[in-house]
């Protein structure tokens, strides 16, 4: 029996650039950073992990709409991570280690900003138009078929382009148009990109999405069991040739990201001995939570697959444990949307039109209604924001999650911390909009005595509300912090790590979730996140990266920032009247 080879036997160790170290104090992740830890992950004794090669994410030049995974140049280092000289000295750190590096490398598609895509786009006759997927429109003027991009917000997979009246074909993003491998250049220059980085000596490439560089080329419409948009049999020939530039070079290795839900094409892509030495099986991380299940996976593979083929297995990550959010709290979450929609409704009417139409007190208590249905409501939510960050009381059964204590769940602290700072974050907002109606009432003529009072009262509640919020926010931001880096983040809408971090009094963002417009303080959120002016506060960008990573493909940004904020500003304006 042959010895067996460093990637089927050593530890692979997979590092997102951005996330991992910052050594030049940008607040960005970087080669260099790398370096610098190199001993950790492998210095020769046991005091390190003893990894046998480290997994590299992009870090290619990328306008980063998609993490670096939309290249704008294959051959290059984006400045955010360093240069070319700095990964040679990462390279040569790592080999002296008896370490081995791996790349990513995204062969599917490139950023729409990369000089071959800005040239495709610019006329019908350009001499790169064929180097991506272009087709006129469908005879209704939509899209050519039906294929749809595997971001389920992105919707279709093509992009209508004005300049040119035809669609481009993408996957992912719009940002990430797809290169046509059905072109023999297009093939043949992604062949010298992997000998670049073959030359300066890499040891292997874990390739992106690499079944779906073979589509249809009839473009014809995907149907139930047969998808035309992947997985198309040209692949294996494509695989060959790729693995025949490999093979140039000694002792090195590919492995496929291959999501695809059935082992026996799976498998297709290993059994041969000339395609992929590894592809991943998300087949695994699909199985329910019990022994059995992944017995007969293992069974099932061991059966299909030749001998020299080498298993990959990839288990839970964390969007599976989204899911376990939706066993305990889909009812209660249920519920809270019937309570929002039927009494906010009802009672924000009586609020609004009653004030001359009803007696004073059925007009108070209807307030108070909006007020408490608002909290209620904000309860069940921050409850179940509050377990994803910080789970408690629960216990895994097949592969569902079962509330086993009840009372753990509303003793769980972070639920408190969040509750108590959003209620009076939103009582301050509430003193401030008395404050405002007031003075300009009393700068009308209105009633002094009133509106003096009223104004006394709201600045009181406002100053003590402040400070109040100042302590739960800090303690909610520590707990955020060591508990759930995205949650700080996503709560704040901080998109880039940022030393010196500002509190975010309002942001709207767009459907994408960048922010288009906000008010912020500078350096508030560092100051009550770590004690420190400058304090590092790692961005949305950063966190998904490294979660993803963490725990698998998957989205992990909750669009918190808007709920966060509606509950401060629906609380407040009921507790102002």
């Amino acid at each position: 029996m042959e010895p067996l080879t460093w990637w089927q036997s050593g530890v692979i160790y997979q590092i997102y650039p951005r996330s991992f170290a910052d050594a030049n104090g940008d607040g960005d992740g970087d080669l260099r950073g790398i370096l610098d830890h190199l001993d950790y992950l492998n210095d020769g004794t046991d005091d390190s992990l003893g990894v046998a090669a480290i997994w590299l994410s992009p870090f290619y030049r990328s306008p980063m709409a998609d993490f670096g995974y939309d290249i704008s140049d294959y051959t290059d280092v984006d400045p955010v991570f360093g240069t070319l000289a700095d990964f040679d000295d990462l390279l040569a750190g790592v080999h002296r280690r008896g370490v081995k590096l791996i790349v990513d490398w995204v062969p599917n598609h490139t950023s729409d900003q990369h000089p071959w895509f800005v040239e495709s786009a610019r006329s019908l006759d350009n001499a790169k138009r064929d180097w991506y997927v272009w087709r006129d429109p469908a005879p209704d003027g939509g899209p050519p078929n039906n294929w749809r991009s595997a971001f389920p917000a992105v919707g279709s997979a093509w992009t209508f382009d004005k300049t040119t009246a035809q669609y481009y074909l993408h996957s992912f993003t719009p940002h990430q148009p797809h290169l046509n491998w059905d072109n023999p250049e297009v093939e043949a220059a992604m062949h010298d990109v992997l000998r670049f980085w073959l030359d300066r000596g890499v040891d292997g490439f874990r390739i992106d999405v690499i079944y779906k560089i073979a589509k249809d080329p009839e473009l014809r419409d995907n149907e139930p069991g047969l998808q035309h948009d992947e997985d198309w049999p040209t692949i294996h020939d494509r695989l060959r040739r790729i693995r025949a530039v490999i093979e140039k070079y000694d002792d090195r290795m590919i492995v496929g990201e291959v999501y695809l839900l059935d082992l026996k094409k799976l498998v297709e892509y290993i059994n041969t001995g000339d395609e992929l030495h590894l592809a991943h099986n998300f087949v695994f991380f699909h199985l329910p939570w019990q022994a059995a299940a992944y017995r007969a996976s293992v069974q099932e593979f061991t059966e299909l697959a030749e001998v020299s083929a080498w298993p990959a297995w990839f288990g839970m990550n964390w969007s599976n444990y989204s899911v376990f959010v939706g066993n305990i709290f889909g009812a209660p979450l249920a519920m809270e949307g019937l309570l929002a929609f039927f009494a906010e409704s009802t009672f924000i009417g009586l609020w609004l039109f009653g004030r001359n139409r009803l007696p004073a007190l059925v007009h108070t208590l209807s307030i108070c209604v909006v007020s408490l249905a608002t909290i209620v409501s904000a309860f069940f939510i921050l409850a179940a924001n509050a377990w994803m960050q910080h789970p408690v009381g629960y216990r895994i059964v097949g592969n569902k999650a079962e509330l086993a204590d009840f009372w753990a769940v509303l003793r769980n602290s972070t639920l408190w911390a969040e509750f108590s700072h959003t209620v009076l974050a939103a009582f301050v907002t509430g003193a401030m909009v008395v404050l405002g109606v007031s003075g300009w009432q009393l700068l009308r003529g209105g009633n002094a005595v009133a509106f003096t009072r009223s104004a006394r009262l709201a600045a009181w509640v406002a100053l003590v509300g402040t400070v109040a919020v100042m302590v739960t926010g800090d303690i909610q931001a520590r707990l955020m912090d060591s508990q759930q880096p995205m949650k700080m983040a996503a709560a704040e809408a901080v998109y880039r790590t940022q030393s010196g971090a500002s509190f975010s009094l309002l942001t709207i963002g767009n459907l994408s979730g960048q922010p288009i417009f906000q008010i912020r303080i500078p350096h508030l959120l560092s100051l009550i996140a770590t004690l420190s002016w400058n304090g590092r506060v790692d961005g949305i960008t950063s966190v998904q990266h490294a979660e993803a990573l963490r725990y698998g493909p998957g989205s992990y940004v909750p669009v918190l920032w808007v709920t966060y904020w509606s509950f401060r500003l629906m609380v407040g304006s009921a507790s102002s009247c």
